[in-house]
């Protein structure tokens, strides 16, 4: 064997080490100044357990594809590790089609804020207050004490209910009076109980109507506006003075009744009872 040709292989083996790691450190290097240039920016902005996969996944990449230069760059011949890559990458693709989306989706739930935990929100038919939120799902402590863990992306593709997003909302109650009560008493009445809430605002200000007249009473329409952290307790308690201040007054709430009348026979003219 030529003793030349034998040191101008090890040379060359010794030159192919060096670039392999010379490319893969210099990736490192510029994988690791992205993603302190990254964190900069993205930290501010998105939560933590955000932030730290999405800058993790591009540093990992940063570095895979500095690996697979070096590789190239050392003279490895890579198009069957390409070939099984691109097999394995379309399989992994389908498998994780449903983690991507359920990833974006997170993202974009967090860019889009729609709701934020503590917030009471209907999504996709769940309802309850929202007890945390993740990069693949949001969990919903559902009225009965449940927990229900939502996929972002059916939460991303749903109508989001969140009443608590606009600082104040309105309540409604419809009261059915007996056709002999006086009406404009009763309307009266209604506008005192509101007015007397420390939680009803005066803007947009209460209001209390007629809205239709049926065969079983007059519908009053008692509307009040309150804040929507106590939304819930100020309607239940306005009901409950309502009903209060209607029995002192005398104003009686209608019962629906009906008329039934019985022919007997042989009698022409029919009973009512």
């Amino acid at each position: 064997m030529d003793p030349g040709v034998g040191l101008r292989g090890v040379l060359s083996s010794i030159g192919d080490a060096a670039k392999f790691i010379l490319v893969l450190a210099l990736s490192i290097v510029i994988a690791y100044m992205v993603r302190l240039a990254i964190e900069r920016r993205i930290m501010k902005t998105l939560p933590r357990h955000v932030a730290v996969p999405l800058v993790r996944a591009i540093y990992y990449t940063i570095v895979f594809l500095g690996g697979v230069a070096a590789l190239s760059m050392a003279g490895v011949n890579l198009s069957g590790l390409l070939l099984a890559g691109g097999i394995a990458g379309i399989i992994l693709g389908f498998a994780s089609q449903t983690v991507i989306s359920n990833l974006l989706s997170g993202m974009f739930l967090y860019l889009d804020r729609p709701f934020t935990v503590g917030d009471a929100v209907e999504l996709g038919g769940v309802s309850g207050i929202v007890d945390n939120i993740t990069i693949f799902s949001t969990r919903v402590r559902r009225w009965d004490g449940v927990i229900a863990r939502i996929p972002n992306e059916e939460v991303f593709k749903s109508t989001i209910l969140n009443p608590y997003q606009n600082p104040i909302r309105r309540f409604e109650h419809q009261i059915l009076l007996a056709h002999v009560e006086d009406i404009d008493r009763a309307i009266s009445i209604a506008l005192n109980v509101l007015e007397e809430d420390s939680m009803v605002l005066v803007k947009p200000g209460p209001e209390a109507f007629i809205s239709s007249i049926n065969e079983n009473g007059v519908v009053l329409v008692v509307r009040g506006w309150a804040p929507s952290r106590y939304w819930y307790s100020t309607m239940n308690r306005v009901l409950y003075n309502l009903k209060a201040r209607f029995g002192e007054a005398g104003i009686r709430i209608a019962i629906p009744q009906r008329i039934v009348w019985i022919k007997e026979e042989g009698d022409n003219h029919p009973h009512g009872s």
